[in-house]
């Protein structure tokens, strides 16, 4: 029992004890509860900053990737360890390589243009041994074989003091240099053009003072570039101009007017006075501020001096014309004489052709019944006058016939139609087959066969032509005339080309005058008014008749008939 009491009371004195290291567990329990509560709300916390951080951090990446495309930048890292190359995703874009495809640092060199390969390997090299950063404008040859231009920045990376890598950026500048390269050479095509113009060209300040000046106007004014620089315009202009000029030029610069244009005078350095157009206009800087003007200098000096010569030329000429209207009224009155004239004489020449005809057919009849009745009974020299008589009467009727054929055609209208050529020239082969025959003669057509005309006065035309060409044949060769026609625009162009005696150049022109006769009566007959009426013919048909001639080679007759 007295165990069992000891050991009820050990028990009891157990159970407080344990009682109170439960409250406490309890106790410590529910603090622990406490500060859990209290961390995870801390955790809590950290976590929607690190969650907000982390978007932070994605929206700065996405918008670094974003301006690094916009701006065409991409990111690069040599680790000389290894010697491998890490290239942004922009970097393999501006090389035009797959964005999986390994590249080395030697498979990286191969990219730069050869002319450029040594300067990046410089470059790479001082940055390892001498710690030195770069930053160089370079060309490569993409994977597409296209050449671009890039800026390559780098910087050493080192640890322990020692460079065991490089970092840097990698830009594409090809459209920036391309616009410097067209921004050069537009400088250098306006430089040319200014120093070349032919024009005076110069810059004005806003005050009037020239800024730049090319030859031209230099030439013009006899000033040089740096002393037209310290002057104002006004300086070089005539007194009696400067005040338009100026008035003009301010309302100019304060933007009353876009530009202006007038004639005005300048004084040389040399004194002389310079006639010239002006053409100005004004330029505004970015803010819409007037920056400077361009002036434009036409000299004008030799057309002023002209027009005062062209003046007194016009007072001259006003004085000449109203003489020679005086002279064409005077002309026009004796035109119309010669042309009465002219008429009275038509008339005169076919009446007394006409009327010579009756006593000449009168002398030549009763000289043939003279001779035919008493030839017998006149003496040998009485026969040879009665024979003198027979021919000239003979050659005075041709003559006459010639003469009157001549005078009709100025009487008588031309009757246009149109006209058979081949039926033309084979009329005139059997009016002239006598002389064919006798002579061997050969005639020859070829070309257009209708053309509008007067029947009758073009086949007497040809005939005349065709008639002269056999008479006037070599002894040594058969006569050949050529007859061809070709139609023009405006006319009709008929050549009539032979292989006889010719005719000297001198007489090329009096040959179509009236009665002219190269060759005496004994060895060629004829008139001498053939081809006088061959050229009244050809100007009734509003055409024109002219030769060419080799002499003993043949000749060539041109004449035109018109279509109007």
């Amino acid at each position: 029992m007295e165990t069992t009491e000891e050991a009820r009371g050990g028990f009891e004195v157990d159970y407080k004890q344990l009682h109170q290291e439960l409250m406490v567990t309890k106790s410590a329990l529910a603090s622990s509860k406490q500060m859990i509560k209290t961390l995870e709300k801390e955790l809590e916390y950290k976590t929607s900053i690190l969650n907000e951080a982390n978007t932070k951090l994605k929206k700065y990446n996405d918008l670094l990737i974003s301006s690094q495309k916009m701006a065409k930048i991409g990111a690069w890292e040599i680790n000389l360890d290894n010697m491998e190359c890490f290239w942004s995703r922009e970097v393999y874009k501006i090389h035009e390589v797959p964005f999986d495809t390994k590249i080395g640092v030697a498979g990286s060199m191969e990219f730069y243009h050869p002319e450029d390969r040594g300067a990046i390997q410089s470059a790479i090299n001082e940055a390892m041994t001498e710690i030195k950063p770069f930053d160089l404008e370079l060309r490569i040859r993409t994977a597409k074989s296209n050449v671009v231009w890039v800026r390559c920045i780098g910087v050493p990376a080192t640890r322990d003091g020692k460079v065991n890598g490089l970092q840097g950026v990698f830009q594409n500048i090809d459209f920036k240099k391309k616009t410097e390269e067209a921004l050069r050479e537009s400088k250098e095509l306006f430089k040319h053009i200014f120093e070349n113009a032919a024009l005076g060209v110069a810059l004005v300040d806003a005050e009037g003072k020239p800024m730049l000046a090319n030859q031209s106007l230099q030439k013009i004014l006899g000033y040089t570039d740096q002393e037209l620089e310290k002057m104002h315009f006004a300086d070089f202009t005539h007194p009696e101009d400067v005040d338009k000029d100026m008035k003009l030029y301010k309302e100019l610069v304060t933007g009353e007017i876009q530009s202006y244009r007038i004639e005005k005078r300048y004084i040389r350095k040399d004194g002389h006075t310079v006639w010239a157009i002006l053409s100005v206009s004004l330029i505004h800087d970015e803010f819409n501020s007037p920056k400077y003007a361009i002036g434009i200098v036409e000299d004008v000096t030799a057309e002023k001096l002209n027009e005062a010569k062209l003046e007194k030329t016009r007072e001259s000429l006003k004085e000449k014309n109203s003489q020679l209207q005086k002279t064409t009224r005077e002309l026009d009155r004796q035109l119309k004489m010669l042309a009465c004239s002219n008429q009275e004489l038509e008339e005169f020449a076919y009446i007394a052709s006409h009327d010579l005809q009756e006593p000449l057919r009168l002398i030549s009849s009763y000289s043939q019944l003279l001779k035919n009745k008493y030839g017998t009974k006149i003496d040998s020299e009485g026969q040879e006058f009665v024979s003198f008589i027979l021919e000239g009467a003979q050659r005075m009727q041709k003559l006459i016939r010639d003469l009157l054929g001549y005078s009709k055609l100025g009487r008588n209208r031309i009757k246009y139609e149109w006209v058979d050529l081949p039926g033309i020239i084979q009329n005139i082969r059997d009016n002239l087959k006598l002389k064919i025959e006798y002579s061997g003669a050969e005639i020859h057509f070829e070309g257009v066969g209708r053309m509008m005309a007067d029947t009758v006065q073009l086949q007497q035309l040809l005939q005349n032509l065709i008639s002269n060409s056999i008479k006037y044949c070599r002894k040594d060769e058969n006569p050949h005339v050529f007859v061809s026609t070709e139609e023009k625009d405006s006319h009709w162009l008929i050549k009539v080309a032979d292989n006889g005696i010719g005719i000297e150049k001198e007489y090329t022109d009096k040959v179509f005058q009236v009665f002219k006769r190269l060759h005496p009566k004994e060895r060629y007959e004829g008139t001498g008014i053939g081809l006088a009426i061959c050229k009244k013919i050809v100007e009734k048909h509003r055409g024109r008749i002219w030769l060419n001639s080799v002499p003993g080679k043949g000749t060539v007759f041109y004449f035109t008939i018109s279509k109007k």
